[in-house]
């Protein structure tokens, strides 16, 4: 037919142009298998993801469409009748008082910079430390609700690394919609550089500093804001947690609470509201309720240390979240906050036995079925990093009543 070679030469080119971009190796059907896990499909090259989004018949230009409207159309519309049913099948499973329309996604990030000078010995501990929690405690189903980042991670795209991080913030944040709860840890290195719009109050951005920072650079606190709190709509909640050195305002959010030493009244009983202004501008979500716990204030360092648990080395304000959760000190933000204080406060200048955990089920959970982490004799803590206590921080976009039930 006339017109029919130049049909098939532009075809051609098309298919090659796509076809190039795939990595070597994975053909169409594991493609279309890795829709059955968001995990997978997150961890796809923009080549791959075109290629699926061609099999799964992605209305667009695939050479030109955005990165995070092909991962949004793969997880939505585009996983096909098999999938939503599976989704379905799940949603049957989940646990009781979850509303049947609500999601729950949780990303952890836990980073130890093995083999450098800068290494630490419990931020993936605390990556396992999180997903006991979440998965024991709250419901959330470890496969297609957590993804984890820690170099223990077989898959390529789940090492911590710069590129990986945003990747996964855009997994969290694809197709968030009202009633959806989302999760954000990070447990590694943070730092500081010199601010230049004003916004910060002691003019130093905060960051974290992903495992390829020396090369790739550190990710600001700025950048977390416009990935994770400026898009949150209307009735979609984030939680985050953020156990590293100068992280008090670690997602900028516009409020503050730091508890005082020795509080007991667990969200009540003072005079007056005790937020404060946390920046020198406003900067807000679009609709939804943002709420950070971070390991330190933004001129403080964090603790790294086996005083906690007695036995594997972990973060300092990621252990005393789980503990706090576990022995029922976490009903409101107030209390929950309050507590921690008290726990790292004792456990890092006073000395505390932490033996008793284990019968809370930690100890024996924490690693799931194959590797158990066995508790030592009880530890007595002494005071870490020169006496300077850190004190976990409690920050929002909104100026809430701390007596307000903690959920997730």
């Amino acid at each position: 037919a006339p017109g029919g070679g130049s049909d098939r030469v532009r075809e051609r080119t098309r298919a090659k142009r796509v076809g190039c971009m795939l990595m070597a190796g994975r053909g169409d059907g594991d493609l279309l298998r890795a829709l059955e896990d968001p995990n997978l499909v997150v961890s796809l090259s923009d080549g791959e993801l075109r290629r699926l989004a061609e099999l799964r018949r992605f209305r667009g230009d695939l050479t030109s469409a955005p990165r995070k409207d092909l991962v949004s159309f793969l997880l939505t519309a585009g996983g096909g009748q098999q999938q939503q049913q599976q989704q379905q099948q799940q949603q049957l499973k989940r646990p009781v008082g979850r509303a049947d329309a609500s999601r729950r996604k949780a990303l952890l990030i836990g980073i130890n910079y093995r083999r450098t000078s800068q290494e630490l010995g419990g931020c993936i501990t605390d990556t396992r430390y999180m997903n006991y929690c979440l998965t024991q405690r709250f419901g959330f189903h470890a496969q297609e609700e957590v993804l984890m980042l820690n170099e223990d991670q077989k898959n390529p795209f789940q090492q911590p690394t710069r590129a990986n991080v945003y990747r996964a913030m855009e997994w969290l944040m694809t197709g968030v919609r009202a009633g959806d709860s989302l999760v954000f840890m990070y447990s590694g290195h943070g730092g500081q550089v010199r601010d230049f719009t004003g916004e910060e109050v002691d003019g130093m951005c905060e960051t974290i500093l992903p495992l390829d920072h020396s090369t790739a650079g550190p990710i600001l606190d700025k950048d977390l804001y416009l990935w994770m709190v400026k898009p949150l709509p209307a009735g979609a909640r984030l939680f985050a947690l953020c156990d590293s050195c100068h992280s008090g305002t670690i997602l900028d959010l516009p409020y503050a609470f730091a508890p005082p030493s020795g509080n007991t009244q667990g969200g009540g009983g003072w005079p007056q509201s005790p937020w404060r202004p946390a920046a020198n501008f406003f900067k807000g979500t679009s609709g939804g309720d943002a709420v950070c716990i971070s390991g330190c204030r933004d001129d403080q360092t964090s603790a790294d240390t086996k005083a906690l648990s007695g036995s594997a080395t972990t973060g300092a304000m990621l252990y005393a979240f789980v503990k706090a959760v576990e022995h029922g000190t976490a009903r409101t933000y107030g209390e929950l906050i309050i507590s921690m204080r008290n726990i790292i406060e004792q456990a890092l200048r006073h000395g505390m036995d932490w033996g008793a955990l284990a019968s809370a089920g930690v100890s024996t959970m924490i690693f799931g079925p194959v590797v158990r982490m066995a508790m030592a004799g009880p530890r007595l803590a002494t005071s870490f990093m020169g006496g300077n206590v850190q004190v976990p921080q409690l920050s929002s976009d909104k100026a809430f009543d701390l007596r307000k039930p903690f959920s997730l």
